[in-house]
């Protein structure tokens, strides 16, 4: 299915923004492509989703702007 809801948190001295993608209706989507950009030189890192949704990327520059993308 396509994911529909991604949510996304980072503590104020992030090192680790985490998220998890699910549906509509909540399910997990395992194996959706995370793409995050961060900061001004717009740094960007990816990741999938494991079985339950869930993700992590480390960026070290600490908190920032981040805009989230999931295919």
């Amino acid at each position: 299915s396509t994911p529909q809801g991604v949510t996304a948190q980072a503590p104020s001295r992030a090192e680790v923004l985490r998220g998890r993608v699910v549906t509509d209706s909540g399910s997990p989507v395992a194996g959706a492509r995370v793409i995050v950009t961060a900061g001004v030189a717009r740094l960007v890192r990816e990741a999938a989703a494991d079985a339950d949704g869930h993700w992590a990327l480390r960026f070290a520059d600490g908190p920032g702007d981040y805009l989230v993308y999931v295919t």
